[in-house]
């Protein structure tokens, strides 16, 4: 798949609108020109990276403890990974435990 990035020039701001076309988000305003940066590949690159990070220990802001393991991870990945984990999060943030 395709990770479309959307830039405006000049002074408006946009309202997004879904184009239909390989899940990508285009933005337009009347008064705004747009242009349009694809970057194929990016989901892979990104998700890799996070990999990296998460490998690494580097950035990653939630612990979880299993059987005298620990295993680094970040909470917005495993949020979006898992109804549960996302569930989990939230309940932390809400009451302010993370």
């Amino acid at each position: 798949s395709v990770c479309v990035w959307a830039f405006f020039l000049g002074g408006g701001g946009g309202n997004a609108v879904n184009t239909g076309k390989k899940k990508s988000l285009m933005f337009s305003s009347s008064d705004a020109s747009v242009v349009q940066v694809s970057f194929p590949g990016a989901q892979t690159s990104v998700l890799d990276s996070l990999n990296r990070q998460r490998e690494d220990g580097s950035l990653c802001d939630l612990s979880i403890h299993v059987q005298g393991q620990v295993f680094k991870a970040h909470r917005c990945v495993l949020a979006a990974s898992s109804p549960y984990f996302h569930d989990q999060v939230s309940d932390l943030l809400s009451c302010g435990g993370v």
